[in-house]
C-alpha cells in the first residue's frame, strides 16, 4: 500500500502535457520558428496574452489548447515556444 502511495505523489510530479501529445497545435509556422531568436522578436510576433516564461519561472500548469507560451534564457534567446 506504502509503494501505491509513492507512486501517486511522483505520478503528480510530472510535467503537463498536451492531450494528443502536440503542445505546438496552437501556433502558426512564425511562431513556431521563434526558438533561437531574441526575445523581443518573440514578443512582437506572439499574439497579446502570450506567457513569457523566464528561466526558473513558476507558472500555472492548467491545459488551455488556446494559451501559447515562450520559454526563454537568461540570454534572453527564446528556447521553446508552445500551448497550453
Amino acid at each position: 500500500m506504502k509503494r501505491l502511495g509513492l507512486l501517486l505523489i511522483l505520478a503528480g510530479c510530472t510535467e503537463a502535457a498536451a492531450p494528443g501529445g502536440d503542445d505546438m497545435a496552437c501556433l502558426a509556422p512564425q511562431e513556431r520558428a521563434l526558438v533561437g531568436q531574441p526575445l523581443s522578436v518573440a514578443r512582437a510576433v506572439m499574439p497579446a496574452g502570450t506567457r513569457f516564461v523566464p528561466p526558473d519561472g513558476v507558472i500555472t500548469m492548467d491545459y488551455r489548447q488556446d494559451r501559447h507560451n515562450a520559454d526563454y534564457d537568461a540570454n534572453d534567446i527564446v528556447t521553446r515556444v508552445w500551448c497550453g
